[in-house]
């Protein structure tokens, strides 16, 4: 590859190249068409509870919004009802869908504006229908597990009911609460009675104190004696006085002083302190201790009103003793009820919990139960329509111009140089001229006024003849005084194009008035027959076998032209080449003709090219660039080398029309005389027996 001549690799390359160059800006302009700048439609949808957001109360976790919104069904669904060519699974990847509280934020991105705002809401009409037909179809399919379940859920509410009465009704009480602050509010109540019958008891003490001055210690005892031994009567009085005091209590707590049943109590209070105090008065003026000491108290001169006061305020004072003795009780009995409330509450919280919840449970599933599947209502609603704002939320990247160009020439540049770097082929004159060093004789231009591998006749074409001519011309020049007489025409490989060139030079010369034999000596694949479209039957083959005489086989094509055909194939065309009958038909030839152009085979493919060309006054070897490798040319020339031919020059076959090749000068050589050289002939294997086989080829249509 040259890579100081790119314009020449242009030229040889132009096709993969334009079309490299074409690939990348179709390429890149065909991405541009899809990167239009996005817009975004955003909508929400508000739950009536966060839970319903994520499945919804009786709903399967398999149907979340996330999963409903961005299903094909709901896809399709909406795109059903609008005029959007997208497709299903682009739109659901185009989705983003946001948690905001109870809400969801649906996002939807479209390059048309109006569009995304379409689907945006139908995306949201769509999982709305699709969510209410999911919740009915799962609501009918559980209503049979409902059925089940009711009995079950009716019995625990019952027994929780039950429980909870039995309970109630074991500790006394209607509303633990209220129970609870009302005997509070009682013993707070009693305190204050307590704290002022303490008042009263004192003061009534104090009085004692003083009558014990007057009556002395004895007497105190007798009647405090005489007060401690209760009646039964006394008895019932003050259990009687202690409930009252304790309902009392209680209502005072409930409500105020003023209330009928606080009133009602109190004189009912009062009645049964003046009946114990009237009672104890009797009990001690009956007893005898107390009418022995009155009759002393007489004598001695006591006054009465001092034994009335005495009577009354012991009296007063055991009346008191026996009302502080059961208040105190009363309040004893209720700070042990107090204590036992914190163990009732947490019972009570208990029973209550289990008979809420057996409640709930019921109540669920009595109104599920009443509930038909086709009255539900979607726990959602739209709260925000879909909308679009004015910008774009996306912009994608473009290409640019300037760098699609540019990628472009350096692809087509890559391709280009890439292909003519792989290509091992010959690529021009200048290239053949750089590994092979011989004289430029002839440039033919590629000819199509024949199939590519067929020989072609370019002479009747003044256009086309004129290269054949200049190579004669050439050849003439070589060395005007002696110009070569037999000339051997070969090539590198097979294909080349050298039966064309000698069949063209052939008649070329002939048209000059000269005597021309033109001999196809290609024993393995001969062409000129079928070029000059006349019979092989005889042939060279026939006439070095003595099969037949030269002047016979020979076959005027054209004035002053004469062709011998190869004949019959031989299997051994280098044993006829080195037989004396070889040497004899060149020495005839060198007398009758004044040109003898031998086509023979390709350098690289038979031995009896070689041995032609010594046999000859030179070797012309044509060359085909796009047919002809380097390695091609480089063996052919390292053959000759070796075997110290003579060759002539070289012709370029083939040669495009831009590619112009200047000959160098040719510079007259000295005539050498023409010799046969016998010595090389006689160094050469012996000619095959008559016994040998000889096998024809089928004739073939290549060049």
């Amino acid at each position: 590859m040259n890579f100081h001549e790119p314009w020449q690799v242009f030229k040889r390359r132009w096709l993969p190249a334009t079309l490299a160059v074409g690939t990348v800006l179709g390429v890149g302009n065909f991405y541009n068409s899809f990167q239009k700048p996005l817009y975004e439609a955003k909508g929400i949808i508000t739950f009536q509870d966060q839970q319903s957001i994520f499945a919804g109360e009786g709903m399967n976790m398999n149907n979340s919004p996330n999963k409903i919104i961005r299903s094909l069904p709901v896809v399709k669904a909406a795109l059903s009802k609008t005029d959007s060519d997208r497709n299903a699974n682009q739109v659901a990847d185009s989705i983003t869908i946001n948690n905001i509280g109870n809400s969801l934020e649906i996002r939807y991105r479209d390059p048309n504006p109006q569009m995304a705002t379409k689907v945006g809401q139908k995306l949201m009409e769509a999982y709305l229908d699709q969510d209410l037909n999911i919740r009915r179809q799962e609501a009918q399919s559980n209503r049979g597990q409902l059925e089940k379940q009711l009995p079950a859920a009716t019995n625990a509410l019952r027994t929780a009911e039950a429980n909870l009465r039995q309970f109630m009704a074991d500790a006394k009480i209607s509303d633990v609460t209220a129970d609870k602050t009302r005997l509070v509010n009682a013993l707070n109540n009693l305190s204050q009675e307590v704290t002022t019958a303490k008042s009263q008891l004192t003061t009534a003490q104090a009085v004692s104190e003083k009558l014990k001055g007057m009556f002395g210690q004895d007497t105190m005892t007798m009647v405090r004696s005489s007060l401690a031994n209760n009646s039964p009567s006394m008895d019932r009085a003050l259990l009687a006085l202690q409930n009252i005091e304790q309902q009392l209590a209680v209502e005072r707590a409930r409500s105020s002083d003023k209330s009928s049943t606080v009133q009602d109590l109190k004189s009912k209070q009062t009645v049964l302190r003046s009946a114990i105090q009237k009672e104890s008065q009797q009990n001690l003026i009956g007893s005898a201790l107390f009418r022995g000491k009155a009759v002393q108290w007489q004598q001695s001169g006591v006054p009465p009103e001092a034994v009335s006061q005495l009577i009354k305020n012991e009296t007063q004072r055991d009346s008191l003793e026996k009302r502080l003795a059961a208040l105190n009780n009363v309040i004893d009995s209720g700070q042990k009820r107090l204590e036992e409330f914190p163990a009732i509450e947490e019972k009570m919280r208990i029973l209550s919990q289990d008979m809420r919840n057996a409640n709930n449970s019921y109540e669920q599933l009595t109104t599920k139960l009443k509930a038909s599947p086709n009255d539900m209502l979607s726990p959602a609603k739209i709260s925000s329509l879909a909308t679009v704002s004015g910008k774009p939320v996306e912009i994608p990247f473009s290409l640019p111009p300037w760098l699609l160009a540019g990628l472009g020439l350096l692809t087509g540049g890559v391709a280009a140089y890439g292909l003519d770097f792989a290509d091992k082929r010959l690529k021009n004159a200048a290239t053949v001229q750089q590994i092979a060093n011989y004289d430029m004789l002839g440039c033919i231009p590629q000819l199509n006024i024949a199939p590519k591998d067929q020989p072609q006749l370019t002479l009747k074409q003044n256009t086309a003849a004129e290269p054949f001519r200049m190579l004669h011309n050439n050849l003439k020049f070589l060395n005007d005084s002696s110009p070569a007489q037999v000339i051997v025409i070969s090539s590198a490989i097979r294909g080349e194009g050298k039966t064309t060139v000698a069949a063209n030079l052939a008649i070329a010369t002939a048209q000059t008035g000269q005597r021309v034999l033109l001999i196809d000596a290609d024993m393995r694949e001969p062409q000129q027959h079928e070029f000059w479209k006349v019979s092989n039957s005889v042939g060279l083959s026939d006439v070095l076998q003595h099969n037949a005489q030269f002047a016979e086989s020979v076959i005027e094509v054209a004035p002053d032209l004469e062709l011998l055909p190869a004949g019959t194939l031989h299997l051994n065309p280098v044993s006829l080449f080195s037989s004396p009958a070889m040497v004899e038909l060149i020495v005839q030839w060198f007398t009758l003709y004044d040109l003898v152009i031998l086509d023979s085979s390709a350098l690289t493919q038979a031995a009896d090219t070689i041995l032609l060309a010594k046999m000859a006054d030179g070797l012309l070897l044509v060359v085909h660039p796009q047919v002809a490798e380097v390695a091609d040319l480089k063996h052919a020339q390292d053959l000759l080398n070796r075997s110290q031919q003579r060759v002539l020059g070289m012709v370029l076959n083939g040669v495009k029309a831009h590619e112009h090749y200047e000959f160098a000068p040719i510079v007259e050589k000295q005539p050498a005389a023409v010799t046969v050289n016998t010595d090389n002939i006689l160094q050469l294997p012996p000619m095959a027996d008559d016994n040998d086989v000889f096998v024809p080829k089928p004739d073939t249509a290549n060049t």
